[in-house]
C-alpha cells in the first residue's frame, strides 16, 4: 500500500513542469546542504583529497553547485516516469554524431562506459536517438525493492533493457555480436573489499575499481565507447563518444579501465561539481598499507573551515 502511495506521489511530481522542478530543486539543494548536510563530511573530504591544491573558499563552493546539480538529476530523474520521448530527444545531443554513427557500423556491438556525472540517467535516452540498436543497461539490484522497482520502470519507459550485472558475461555471450547492441554501463563504483581485484591511479590515488568493462570487453570481443556528457543548461545535455578500445589491441590487463578513469578524471576536473561527491570513493587502501596512512583516512579534520 505504501509503495503505491510512494509511486503516485513520485508520479505526480514527475508530472510538474520544469520551471516547477527547478524551483523545488533550488530549495531541496539548499536544504541538503545547509539543514541536512546530507554527507556534507564526505562531499568535502573527497574534494579536499582530489584537489588539495585548492583552497576551503573554492571546494566550498563546488560543494554547493554540487548540491544544486545533484539535486536536478533527482528530479530530473523523476520526470522520467512521464517526459514523452519526443520532448526527451530534445534534452540529449549528441556533439559527434556522424562519428558515433562510424563507431556504432563497426559491425561489433559496444560496451558505452560512463561516470555518475552530470545527469547520467538520461543517457538512457540514447536509445531514442539511435532506435535501431538494442540497448542493454547493466545495473546492480538496490535493496530497497520499491525505489529498484521505480528505477526500471523509469529507465524501460524509454526501450532500454536492464539486466543484473552479476549476470552479465552469460547474458550477453548468448546475443548475436552483431553490431546492433549497445550495453551502458556506469564503471566508477566502488567494489566491495571481497571483490577488489585491481586499483589504479585516479586523482593521484591508489582507487579500488570494478575491472567489468575490461572483462566483458576482451571476452566478448566489444568496442567500448566512452560517453562525456556535459550540462549545456538546465535540463539540456550534450554529449560527446570517443572509442577508448577496439577489439584485437594488444592490451596489459585491465587497461582499458585504466583508459576509462584516465577519461574520468579529466572530464571532472574540467567541471568538479558535476560529479557524485557523496560516494565514499576512497574508504579503503591497498593492501598492506594502514588504513590511518590512506590519503582519505589522513584529512585534516575542521581546521580550514570546510566544516561550516
Amino acid at each position: 500500500m505504501l509503495s503505491k502511495i510512494g509511486y503516485y506521489l513520485l508520479k505526480g511530481i514527475s508530472r510538474m513542469p520544469f520551471w516547477f522542478i527547478y524551483a523545488l530543486s533550488d530549495v531541496a539543494s539548499w536544504v541538503l546542504c545547509y539543514v541536512v548536510r546530507y554527507r556534507r563530511k564526505t562531499v568535502l573530504d573527497n574534494l579536499r583529497l582530489c584537489f588539495p591544491e585548492q583552497s576551503p573558499a573554492w571546494r566550498r563552493r563546488v560543494a554547493r553547485r554540487f548540491y544544486r546539480g545533484f539535486s536536478d538529476t533527482m528530479l530530473e530523474a523523476l520526470k522520467m516516469f512521464t517526459l514523452s520521448p519526443q520532448k526527451a530527444k530534445e534534452r540529449l545531443r549528441y556533439e559527434n554524431p556522424q562519428e558515433f554513427e562510424q563507431m556504432l557500423a563497426s559491425g561489433r556491438n559496444h560496451i558505452m562506459v560512463f561516470g555518475h556525472y552530470a545527469n547520467w540517467e538520461w543517457l538512457m535516452f540514447t536509445k531514442l536517438l539511435y532506435p535501431r540498436m538494442r540497448t542493454i543497461a547493466l545495473y546492480q539490484r538496490i535493496e530497497n525493492a520499491f525505489v529498484n522497482d521505480c528505477a526500471l520502470h523509469a529507465r524501460e519507459r524509454f526501450g532500454m533493457e536492464a539486466m543484473q550485472a552479476k549476470h552479465a558475461l552469460l547474458g550477453l555471450a548468448r546475443l548475436k555480436n552483431d553490431g546492433e547492441t549497445m550495453v551502458a554501463f556506469v564503471a566508477d563504483q566502488s567494489p566491495a573489499r571481497p571483490l577488489i581485484k585491481h586499483w589504479t591511479k585516479f586523482f593521484g590515488v591508489e582507487t579500488p575499481v570494478h575491472i567489468g568493462v575490461h572483462s566483458l570487453a576482451v571476452a566478448l570481443k566489444y568496442d567500448v565507447i566512452f560517453l562525456d556528457m556535459r550540462r549545456a543548461s538546465r535540463g539540456h545535455y550534450s554529449v560527446r563518444a570517443t572509442r577508448i578500445y577496439t577489439p584485437g589491441e594488444q592490451v596489459a590487463p585491465y587497461d582499458i579501465i585504466d583508459r576509462f578513469f584516465v577519461r574520468l578524471e579529466a572530464q571532472i576536473r574540467e567541471k568538479p561539481e558535476d560529479w557524485l561527491w557523496s560516494h565514499r570513493r576512497w574508504k579503503y587502501c591497498p593492501r598492506g598499507e594502514a588504513e590511518e596512512t590512506h590519503p582519505q583516512g589522513d584529512l585534516p579534520r575542521k581546521n580550514d573551515g570546510e566544516g561550516k
